[in-house]
């Protein structure tokens, strides 16, 4: 089976954009250790103790391994039961954003939100988390060994493992790493492109055999910046898809002169009757603005010389596909649901000519679909913004996996905002429902996509014990201007402690 592609959400990923141009620091730093412990998590067979927000799911034979803002979760029993990972049974940190495995080991990038006060944050890489199956410990790869995936705005977006146990990782500053002795030593791969210029962001990875695909952005500077002209900009970038067909020696960029002319963020290989054809998914151009829809899928079946684009003209969800999987003459797009578009997980079997959609009707949690993968032809699981869908008939019905512990655990609370998009002017006031086993004095704060504090909506008040628990935000910030259209946070403590978090769009 061809290795899983996948995509961090975009709100995490153009944060960290957002931190970059700001200039921000980190108030703590955090060094790699090595850090000892058994392989099972804590809820061996029991419930899921993650988040319902997905990041990433990896399919090894009949386990699915699935990666979320809050902790990192197997199933080998299609969502019966769960081994769950957090901060503590291994994990550097419980915010896992990409997960593989091979024969028994596992690999997961981490990250944390770091607090910088007054209302700001930023995203830190936590490093390379590798469970050696044969040791039976957990060890932290980061830049003492050579990897630039810990420290500020340092981290890997994507992992694989391909058949021989080569690792192989996306790197948001680093370029490509390559270990070939399960993380003993790192090569870093910097692609350059048609100009010659570096390549050191890269969001997603495809391989096959020799032959390797990646999602990437190339920054360099731009030659008429101005500084005291207004919106100028000292770094320009461009977008696109790498392509290694002997295994990561040479590489060649595709981007809009070639007809790739997307804001690609996934990549898969499909085989097709012995033919590889790759599809990339794109997402927005500007992520600030959810309005700016991305372009679609895209594939190419000549190796990069020719693109074919498929949009909702053809059936698909939504502009924007984070996730992509297929299997046989089946491809698979989940798709986000901006803007008033369905969203929700598009298939097709006849290359991409015709699409059929399944949202929430079909039962999926939501349609802002992160990542999809298949087990096989029939068998694809999807993670969303707010639980887990699996299907066994290839898509068209899914059947809900709620991962968040139910309200009676303590600590991790239920939390999520609806509707999304939301638009002052037509829905009146946003939700945001949450549930606590105990009472307690309760903070819930909203943030821009900056990182900025536009709202504190409940300041240090007593809540009672429930399973729905309702606030309501009318769209304003505190200083009594209305709210942008744009990416939001929300973080929810109880007690003084962080107890959930999550996301939603403004869109009036």
């Amino acid at each position: 089976m061809v290795a899983l592609r996948r995509i961090s959400i975009l709100c995490a990923c153009a944060a960290l954009v957002v931190a970059t141009a700001g200039g921000a620091t980190v108030k703590r730093s955090w060094l790699a250790a090595e850090l000892a412990g058994a392989e099972a998590g804590a809820d061996e067979g029991g419930v899921p103790r993650m988040s319902d927000v997905v990041q990433d799911i990896w399919v090894d034979g009949a386990a699915a391994w699935v990666a979320t803002v809050d902790g990192l979760g197997v199933t080998r029993d299609r969502g019966s039961s769960w081994r769950t990972y957090r901060q503590g049974d291994g994990l550097p940190s419980s915010d896992v954003v990409a997960v593989a495995t091979y024969k028994g080991d596992i690999w997961a990038s981490c990250i944390e939100i770091i607090d910088l006060g007054l209302g700001g944050y930023t995203l830190e890489g936590r490093g390379l988390a590798h469970y050696d199956a044969a040791m039976g410990r957990w060890r932290v790869y980061g830049k003492k060994d050579g990897l630039p995936a810990d420290g500020p705005l340092e981290l890997a977006w994507d992992v694989v493992v391909d058949d021989d146990g080569v690792v192989w990782v996306a790197l948001w500053k680093g370029g490509i790493g390559k270990s070939a002795d399960n993380g003993k030593t790192w090569e870093l791969i910097i692609p350059k492109d048609r100009k010659g210029r570096d390549a050191r962001h890269f969001y997603s990875l495809a391989k096959r055999g020799d032959l390797i695909w990646a999602a990437a952005e190339i920054t360099y500077p731009n030659p008429g910046y101005n500084p005291e002209e207004p919106g100028s900009q000292p770094l320009l970038s461009e977008q696109g898809v790498f392509k290694s067909t002997d295994n990561g020696s040479s590489w060649t960029f595709y981007g809009a002169p070639q007809g790739m002319f997307g804001f690609a963020v996934v990549v898969d290989i499909q085989n097709v009757g012995g033919r590889d054809v790759v599809w990339a998914g794109t997402a927005p151009s500007n992520p600030f603005n959810p309005a700016i829809l991305g372009n679609g899928v895209f594939k190419s079946e000549d190796g990069g010389a020719t693109w074919f684009n498929y949009n909702m003209a053809q059936g698909l969800g939504s502009h924007t596909a984070y996730g992509l999987a297929s299997a046989g003459p089946w491809v698979w797009a989940g798709t986000y649901a901006y803007t008033g578009t369905p969203g929700g997980v598009s298939r097709s079997r006849d290359g991409g000519a015709t699409w059929e959609n399944y949202g929430v009707e079909a039962g999926l949690p939501t349609p802002f679909v992160t990542t999809v993968a298949a087990a096989s032809e029939a068998e694809v699981w999807a993670g969303t913004d707010f639980g887990l869908g699996f299907s066994k008939d290839s898509g068209a019905t899914w059947r809900k996996i709620e991962l968040t512990p139910p309200a009676g655990r303590a600590d991790l609370p239920k939390a999520f905002a609806f509707p999304s998009p939301f638009a002052r002017n037509r829905d009146g006031f946003i939700t945001i429902r949450y549930g606590l086993a105990y009472g307690g004095t309760v903070t819930l704060d909203i943030y821009d996509f900056a990182g900025r504090r536009v709202k504190r909506l409940v300041d240090h008040e007593y809540r009672g014990p429930g399973d729905r628990i309702d606030e309501y935000w009318l769209g304003y910030r505190d200083d009594g201007t209305a709210a942008a259209n744009g990416i939001y946070f929300f973080t929810l403590e109880v007690g003084g402690e962080a107890a959930a978090r999550g996301k939603f769009v403004v869109l009036n």
